[in-house]
Protein backbone atom coordinates (compact mmCIF):
# COMPACT_ATOMS: atom_id res chain seq x y z
CA UNK A 1 0.00 0.00 0.00
CA UNK A 2 1.49 3.37 -1.00
CA UNK A 3 0.88 6.62 0.87
CA UNK A 4 -2.07 7.55 -1.35
CA UNK A 5 -3.94 4.42 -0.29
CA UNK A 6 -3.25 4.78 3.44
CA UNK A 7 -5.93 6.30 5.69
CA UNK A 8 -5.32 9.83 6.98
CA UNK A 9 -5.25 8.66 10.60
CA UNK A 10 -4.45 5.48 12.49
CA UNK A 11 -7.49 3.76 14.04
CA UNK A 12 -8.46 5.33 17.37
CA UNK A 13 -8.90 2.96 20.32
CA UNK A 14 -10.80 4.32 23.30
CA UNK A 15 -11.60 1.36 25.58
CA UNK A 16 -11.97 -2.30 24.61
CA UNK A 17 -13.74 -4.75 26.91
CA UNK A 18 -12.23 -8.17 27.49
CA UNK A 19 -13.36 -11.31 29.34
CA UNK A 20 -15.07 -11.24 32.73
CA UNK A 21 -14.18 -13.76 35.43
CA UNK A 22 -17.04 -14.20 37.91
CA UNK A 23 -15.70 -15.61 41.16
CA UNK A 24 -17.44 -17.71 43.80
CA UNK A 25 -18.93 -15.60 46.59
CA UNK A 26 -16.53 -17.05 49.16
CA UNK A 27 -13.38 -16.07 47.23
CA UNK A 28 -12.73 -12.74 48.94
CA UNK A 29 -8.99 -12.96 49.66
CA UNK A 30 -6.91 -11.19 47.02
CA UNK A 31 -3.28 -12.20 46.44
CA UNK A 32 -1.13 -10.01 44.19
CA UNK A 33 0.94 -12.28 41.95
CA UNK A 34 3.13 -9.70 40.17
CA UNK A 35 0.10 -7.64 39.17
CA UNK A 36 -2.16 -10.61 38.40
CA UNK A 37 -5.03 -11.03 40.88
CA UNK A 38 -5.61 -14.42 42.47
CA UNK A 39 -8.76 -14.80 44.58
CA UNK A 40 -9.24 -17.52 47.18
CA UNK A 41 -11.55 -18.29 50.14
CA UNK A 42 -8.72 -18.20 52.70
CA UNK A 43 -5.70 -16.09 53.38
CA UNK A 44 -2.84 -17.30 51.14
CA UNK A 45 -0.10 -18.91 53.21
CA UNK A 46 2.59 -17.30 51.09
CA UNK A 47 0.98 -13.85 51.12
CA UNK A 48 2.24 -11.02 53.31
CA UNK A 49 0.08 -8.29 54.82
CA UNK A 50 -0.43 -5.03 52.95
CA UNK A 51 2.04 -2.44 54.25
CA UNK A 52 0.59 0.37 56.35
CA UNK A 53 1.51 4.04 55.82
CA UNK A 54 4.43 5.19 57.94
CA UNK A 55 3.09 8.73 58.30
CA UNK A 56 -0.09 10.66 57.52
CA UNK A 57 -0.20 13.21 54.71
CA UNK A 58 -2.58 16.15 55.15
CA UNK A 59 -2.45 17.89 51.78
CA UNK A 60 -2.03 16.34 48.35
CA UNK A 61 -3.34 17.00 44.88
CA UNK A 62 -4.29 20.28 43.25
CA UNK A 63 -7.02 22.05 45.19
CA UNK A 64 -10.15 23.53 43.58
CA UNK A 65 -13.71 24.37 44.53
CA UNK A 66 -16.19 22.00 42.84
CA UNK A 67 -19.74 23.26 42.26
CA UNK A 68 -22.54 20.88 41.25
CA UNK A 69 -24.47 22.74 38.54
CA UNK A 70 -26.72 19.92 37.33
CA UNK A 71 -27.79 16.52 38.71
CA UNK A 72 -29.86 13.76 37.14
CA UNK A 73 -30.67 10.13 37.89
CA UNK A 74 -30.57 7.61 35.04
CA UNK A 75 -32.69 4.51 34.53
CA UNK A 76 -30.21 2.42 36.55
CA UNK A 77 -30.57 4.79 39.54
CA UNK A 78 -27.07 6.17 39.02
CA UNK A 79 -26.58 9.80 40.03
CA UNK A 80 -24.84 11.92 37.37
CA UNK A 81 -23.43 15.27 38.48
CA UNK A 82 -22.12 18.00 36.21
CA UNK A 83 -19.48 20.20 37.86
CA UNK A 84 -17.94 23.60 37.40
CA UNK A 85 -14.68 24.59 39.09
CA UNK A 86 -13.50 27.80 40.70
CA UNK A 87 -10.53 28.96 42.71
CA UNK A 88 -10.82 30.24 46.29
CA UNK A 89 -11.95 33.67 45.06
CA UNK A 90 -14.91 32.20 43.17
CA UNK A 91 -13.35 32.77 39.75
CA UNK A 92 -14.06 30.06 37.19
CA UNK A 93 -10.90 28.23 36.15
CA UNK A 94 -10.26 27.58 32.47
CA UNK A 95 -8.27 24.39 33.06
CA UNK A 96 -7.63 21.85 35.81
CA UNK A 97 -4.12 20.62 36.60
CA UNK A 98 -3.91 17.11 38.04
CA UNK A 99 -0.94 16.63 40.38
CA UNK A 100 1.30 13.81 39.03
CA UNK A 101 2.14 11.35 41.82
CA UNK A 102 3.88 7.95 41.89
CA UNK A 103 1.76 5.65 44.05
CA UNK A 104 2.93 4.75 47.54
CA UNK A 105 1.18 3.83 50.79
CA UNK A 106 1.06 7.39 52.13
CA UNK A 107 -0.33 8.91 48.94
CA UNK A 108 -3.06 6.30 48.60
CA UNK A 109 -3.98 6.59 52.28
CA UNK A 110 -4.65 10.32 51.73
CA UNK A 111 -7.08 9.38 48.97
CA UNK A 112 -8.65 6.60 51.05
CA UNK A 113 -6.98 3.67 49.30
CA UNK A 114 -4.18 1.13 49.66
CA UNK A 115 -1.20 0.06 47.56
CA UNK A 116 -0.92 -3.72 47.22
CA UNK A 117 2.66 -4.67 46.36
CA UNK A 118 3.73 -7.94 44.70
CA UNK A 119 3.27 -10.86 47.10
CA UNK A 120 0.89 -9.02 49.42
CA UNK A 121 -2.65 -10.18 50.16
CA UNK A 122 -5.81 -8.47 51.33
CA UNK A 123 -9.37 -9.47 52.26
CA UNK A 124 -11.87 -7.54 50.12
CA UNK A 125 -14.84 -8.61 52.30
CA UNK A 126 -17.28 -8.40 49.39
CA UNK A 127 -19.22 -11.37 48.07
CA UNK A 128 -20.03 -10.49 44.43
CA UNK A 129 -16.70 -9.33 43.02
CA UNK A 130 -15.68 -9.98 39.41
CA UNK A 131 -12.44 -9.58 37.47
CA UNK A 132 -12.87 -7.52 34.29
CA UNK A 133 -10.21 -7.18 31.58
CA UNK A 134 -9.90 -3.88 29.72
CA UNK A 135 -7.59 -2.34 27.14
CA UNK A 136 -7.29 1.45 27.39
CA UNK A 137 -6.00 3.38 24.41
CA UNK A 138 -4.08 6.63 24.64
CA UNK A 139 -7.15 8.40 23.23
CA UNK A 140 -9.58 7.11 25.87
CA UNK A 141 -9.07 10.38 27.75
CA UNK A 142 -10.43 12.31 24.75
CA UNK A 143 -13.81 10.58 24.69
CA UNK A 144 -16.81 11.35 26.89
CA UNK A 145 -19.72 9.01 27.71
CA UNK A 146 -21.75 12.03 28.88
CA UNK A 147 -22.40 13.39 25.40
CA UNK A 148 -25.56 12.39 23.46
CA UNK A 149 -25.42 8.93 21.88
CA UNK A 150 -24.79 10.44 18.45
CA UNK A 151 -21.59 12.08 19.75
CA UNK A 152 -20.23 9.79 22.45
CA UNK A 153 -17.66 8.32 20.05
CA UNK A 154 -16.32 11.74 19.06
CA UNK A 155 -12.62 12.48 19.45
CA UNK A 156 -12.64 15.56 21.68
CA UNK A 157 -10.21 18.50 21.50
CA UNK A 158 -9.61 18.38 25.26
CA UNK A 159 -9.32 15.83 28.05
CA UNK A 160 -12.47 16.42 30.12
CA UNK A 161 -13.28 15.55 33.74
CA UNK A 162 -14.68 12.05 34.36
CA UNK A 163 -14.92 10.64 37.90
CA UNK A 164 -17.08 8.11 39.74
CA UNK A 165 -17.50 6.26 43.02
CA UNK A 166 -19.41 3.10 43.92
CA UNK A 167 -20.82 1.07 46.80
CA UNK A 168 -18.39 -1.75 46.01
CA UNK A 169 -14.60 -2.10 46.27
CA UNK A 170 -12.32 -1.50 43.31
CA UNK A 171 -8.88 -2.92 42.59
CA UNK A 172 -6.82 -1.67 39.64
CA UNK A 173 -4.03 -4.02 38.52
CA UNK A 174 -0.87 -2.64 36.92
CA UNK A 175 0.24 -5.44 34.58
CA UNK A 176 2.08 -3.77 31.70
CA UNK A 177 5.68 -2.56 31.43
CA UNK A 178 4.40 0.99 31.80
CA UNK A 179 2.77 2.49 34.89
CA UNK A 180 -1.02 2.28 35.11
CA UNK A 181 -2.40 5.79 35.65
CA UNK A 182 -5.55 6.20 37.75
CA UNK A 183 -6.96 9.68 38.29
CA UNK A 184 -8.13 10.27 41.87
CA UNK A 185 -10.02 13.05 43.61
CA UNK A 186 -10.62 13.69 47.30
CA UNK A 187 -14.00 15.43 47.37
CA UNK A 188 -15.81 16.94 50.36
CA UNK A 189 -19.32 18.04 49.26
CA UNK A 190 -20.02 20.14 52.37
CA UNK A 191 -17.04 22.44 51.77
CA UNK A 192 -16.94 21.84 47.98
CA UNK A 193 -13.20 21.21 48.27
CA UNK A 194 -11.77 18.81 45.71
CA UNK A 195 -8.15 17.72 45.28
CA UNK A 196 -7.11 16.23 41.94
CA UNK A 197 -4.21 13.91 41.13
CA UNK A 198 -2.99 11.33 38.64
CA UNK A 199 -1.62 8.37 40.59
CA UNK A 200 0.95 6.34 38.65
CA UNK A 201 0.78 2.73 39.83
CA UNK A 202 4.10 0.90 39.25
CA UNK A 203 4.10 -2.34 37.26
CA UNK A 204 3.14 -5.46 39.26
CA UNK A 205 1.36 -3.36 41.90
CA UNK A 206 -2.34 -2.84 42.59
CA UNK A 207 -4.43 0.11 43.76
CA UNK A 208 -7.29 -0.74 46.13
CA UNK A 209 -10.24 1.59 46.81
CA UNK A 210 -12.90 0.50 49.33
CA UNK A 211 -16.61 0.77 48.70
CA UNK A 212 -18.25 4.14 49.35
CA UNK A 213 -20.09 4.30 52.67
CA UNK A 214 -22.48 7.18 53.22
CA UNK A 215 -21.63 9.09 56.40
CA UNK A 216 -24.25 9.73 59.08
CA UNK A 217 -22.69 13.19 59.37
CA UNK A 218 -23.03 14.78 55.89
CA UNK A 219 -20.78 17.70 56.85
CA UNK A 220 -17.86 15.31 57.36
CA UNK A 221 -18.48 13.15 54.27
CA UNK A 222 -15.43 12.68 52.07
CA UNK A 223 -15.68 10.79 48.78
CA UNK A 224 -12.79 9.16 46.96
CA UNK A 225 -13.50 9.58 43.25
CA UNK A 226 -11.62 7.71 40.56
CA UNK A 227 -11.30 7.82 36.79
CA UNK A 228 -9.78 5.29 34.39
CA UNK A 229 -9.62 7.25 31.14
CA UNK A 230 -6.01 8.28 31.70
CA UNK A 231 -4.89 4.66 32.26
CA UNK A 232 -2.61 4.67 29.21
CA UNK A 233 -1.07 8.09 29.91
CA UNK A 234 2.37 6.54 30.47
CA UNK A 235 2.25 5.07 26.95
CA UNK A 236 2.41 8.53 25.39
CA UNK A 237 6.17 8.62 25.99
CA UNK A 238 6.77 5.13 24.58
CA UNK A 239 7.31 4.61 20.85
CA UNK A 240 4.88 2.19 19.17
CA UNK A 241 2.87 1.59 22.37
CA UNK A 242 -0.60 3.14 22.19
CA UNK A 243 -2.62 1.12 24.71
CA UNK A 244 -2.39 -0.61 28.06
CA UNK A 245 -4.09 -3.85 29.10
CA UNK A 246 -5.26 -4.19 32.67
CA UNK A 247 -7.61 -6.07 34.96
CA UNK A 248 -10.04 -4.41 37.34
CA UNK A 249 -11.84 -6.03 40.27
CA UNK A 250 -15.35 -4.66 40.80
CA UNK A 251 -18.94 -5.70 41.50
CA UNK A 252 -22.10 -4.92 39.55
CA UNK A 253 -24.61 -6.77 41.71
CA UNK A 254 -25.13 -6.91 45.46
CA UNK A 255 -25.58 -10.13 47.44
CA UNK A 256 -29.31 -10.09 46.57
CA UNK A 257 -28.65 -9.86 42.83
CA UNK A 258 -29.69 -6.20 42.62
CA UNK A 259 -27.63 -3.82 40.50
CA UNK A 260 -25.42 -1.54 42.56
CA UNK A 261 -25.92 2.13 41.77
CA UNK A 262 -23.03 4.54 41.29
CA UNK A 263 -22.34 8.27 41.33
CA UNK A 264 -20.64 10.03 38.42
CA UNK A 265 -19.03 13.47 38.16
CA UNK A 266 -18.12 15.18 34.91
CA UNK A 267 -17.21 18.54 33.43
CA UNK A 268 -16.16 19.94 30.06
CA UNK A 269 -13.39 21.92 31.75
CA UNK A 270 -10.10 20.97 30.02
CA UNK A 271 -7.60 19.09 32.17
CA UNK A 272 -3.79 19.02 32.22
CA UNK A 273 -1.84 15.82 32.93
CA UNK A 274 1.92 15.46 33.35
CA UNK A 275 4.34 12.67 34.18
CA UNK A 276 6.03 12.42 37.61
CA UNK A 277 8.80 10.34 36.03
CA UNK A 278 10.42 13.10 33.96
Amino acid sequence: MDDKEKPNFNPVLYIADGPVDKNPAHDTWLHNIDGVPKLSPERPKSGSNVARPTHQLTELGTRYVANVIKTKVDKFHNTINELSFTDDTGTLVDQLVYAPLVANSEILAFFGGKLISPGECFNLNFSTIEIHTYTYGIWAMFQSPYLPASRNRDLLPHNWVDFEHHAFPHVFCSQAKQHLVISLARYQPATKEIRLADVWVPPKHMLYLPETIESKEPNSQIFTLHGNRNSALACRDVDAVNSIKTQTILAKLDSCGKQISSSFYHSQTPTVHRSPLN
